[in-house]
């Protein structure tokens, strides 16, 4: 059986009376938890939050359009899809679970988000148990998403993007990952890391903390 999937930017929610595949924009100032080059405030990122927010009634009415059209699998793409809603760099559960109700509830029949980043699932693994108990009631026997493990080296992540490990340190970078894969296992997660090479400052060690930890993550199904 053939599925199509439409992909819908959390951030940019598109009114168009016509299904079709959402271009995807990412923008600077979405990447305020990772990059050292994004200098937005966290204020700002804020705004964006709530903004999201109040386009939950603008993403259901796109949703609509796509299930009216035949498609019934809806992925939605934003860097932190399980972010949706929040105020700071953990999981809003209400405003997350509001989300994927709603999505269901216009018709969808498959629910699917593209990014998602590493620190809630060690930080909030209750949410993240809490949630895949919904999604199986859903019929999603598996479900998944693509975080960026980006490198082991904590020093890379204080230079270059110390605000992705948060609520955690830089220090802790390696072994949050570790816990992340470990829960995304015991909740049938598959993860598609990805990994990023040549950072600024990287070195030898760098490389090879890398190598060790890759190897570590080698036990658990993901990519």
């Amino acid at each position: 059986m053939e599925v199509e999937i439409v992909f819908l930017n959390l951030r940019a929610s598109v009114r168009s009376p016509f299904p079709g595949i959402k271009p995807l924009e990412e923008k600077d100032k979405i990447l305020i938890r990772f990059c050292k080059t994004m200098n937005q405030s966290l204020e700002e990122d804020k705004t964006i939050n709530e903004d999201s927010i109040n386009k939950l009634e603008k993403i259901v009415e796109d949703i609509k359009v796509h299930v009216n059209a035949g498609i019934k699998a809806i992925t939605f793409h934003s860097d932190d899809a399980l972010r949706y809603g929040s105020k700071n760099f953990l999981i809003d559960e209400d405003a997350l679970m509001n989300l994927y109700k709603a999505a269901f509830e216009a018709g969808a029949k498959e629910v699917y988000i593209t990014h998602a980043t590493l620190a809630p699932f060690a930080y909030q693994p209750d949410v993240i148990e809490r949630l895949t108990k919904f999604l199986r009631r859903k019929g999603h026997k598996y479900y998944g998403c693509q975080p960026g493990i980006e490198t082991a080296s904590s020093k890379l992540i204080r230079m270059h993007m110390r605000g992705k490990p948060l609520p955690y340190k830089p220090e802790e970078w390696s072994d949050m990952i570790k816990e992340a894969y470990k829960v995304m296992t015991q909740n049938r997660w598959v993860s598609v890391g990805t990994l990023m090479q040549g950072l600024p400052g990287e070195e030898k060690e760098d490389v090879l903390e890398t190598i060790e930890l890759i190897k570590a993550l080698d036990k658990y199904p993901s990519l």
